[in-house]
């Protein structure tokens, strides 16, 4: 009998172990290191990366809490997902995101050091497409070592309670209950781990979920950077007085920098920077297809760039300005 039962340990515990899955190896570790930290500079809900690499959010959650271990011998698809998206998603990054700084991003610079240091609440605003996101990358890179971030993309959906269970992701803990409960949650968590909170596309978040922002705020005391267009000034005031269900929020807003966007000379360091020396007649087409300073939008600039250079290397020529022309016929406005 004691054999028999010997025998039978031994094949739960081979289950068990099969059922919890091989071990992760060190490759596959970096893999959810990179991930996680793409999604964290990205402001890149759980569920939305969930929808990119074809898995659910609860299996997002626990490949980057480290607690998804696949079968041994069974395919590995995910991994595999993940390694394709970070290969497209990385070489796109090292394609345009070659930061140049401009008077707009010196500001955005500048106004979040201040927000951190005086544990503020700031409001940057500015046309689409001006560099602010990317800005905000460039703070969050160049002080990982110093600070830690939160950075939630915000839209019409975003409610209070989707908005604090990502904060929670971020800070790698699931939150579940009532809204009520994660607020309380969240609290005790940024008392025992600060952290400089980004809220991007803020003028797409409602009056309901901004005003606990300001709650969370009232509670933590921490740094929170509130980003959009100008329509969050509108939002804000309502036809400039401060909106009955913002008020609170509005008096705790220590700077509101309404951000100039970009000039004729900064456009022409970026074309530069990346074409090397061009022409004038070039320079003036780029501008002409780029928009109206000073909502010309940098994202749209890389755009044309990156296609202008590939039509002159398919056709074994310079940037010109019918190169120009023809690239800005192919690129969505």
């Amino acid at each position: 009998m004691p054999k028999v039962s010997e025998a039978r340990s031994a094949r739960l515990a081979a289950e068990k172990n099969e059922w919890q899955g091989a071990e992760l190896t060190q490759e596959e570790k970096n893999l959810v290191e990179r991930l996680d930290k793409h999604r964290k500079d990205r402001g890149i809900s759980l569920n939305q990366l969930g929808k990119r690499l074809g898995c659910s959010k609860s299996t997002i959650a626990s490949l980057l809490g480290g607690k998804y271990k696949h079968k041994p011998g069974k395919s590995n698809g995910i991994y595999q997902a993940a390694r394709n998206y970070l290969i497209l998603e990385e070489g796109r990054a090292s394609a345009d995101d070659v930061f140049i700084e401009t008077l707009t991003s010196k500001m955005i610079l500048e106004d979040i050091e201040y927000a951190i240091q005086a544990c503020r609440i700031v409001a940057l605003v500015g046309a689409s497409g001006i560099g602010k996101s990317f800005s905000i990358r460039e703070h969050i890179k160049r002080n990982t070592s110093s600070h830690q971030y939160i950075r939630v993309v915000g839209n019409i959906k975003t409610t209070p309670k989707s908005l604090f269970v990502e904060i929670a992701n971020q800070m790698d803990s699931l939150a579940y209950g009532e809204t009520s409960k994660i607020f309380n949650t969240l609290v005790l968590m940024f008392r025992k781990n600060p952290r400089v909170i980004f809220i991007d596309e803020a003028n797409q978040v409602g009056y309901e979920t901004l005003d606990l922002v300001r709650s969370l705020w009232d509670q933590i005391a921490q740094p929170v950077i509130l980003i959009g267009t100008e329509k969050l000034i509108t939002t804000l005031r309502k036809r400039g007085r401060p909106a009955g269900d913002l008020e609170q929020l509005w008096r705790r807003i220590d700077l509101i920098r309404v951000l100039p966007g970009l000039q004729q000379a900064e456009l022409d360091r970026i074309v530069k920077s990346r074409l090397g020396q061009v022409d004038n007649e070039t320079l003036a087409k780029i501008a002409e297809k780029a928009g109206k300073f000073p909502n010309v939008s940098i994202a749209r600039v890389n755009q044309l760039l990156r296609r202008s250079e590939e039509i002159a290397r398919i056709n074994k020529t310079d940037v010109s300005p019918a190169v120009v022309e023809k690239a800005a016929s192919l690129t969505v406005r």
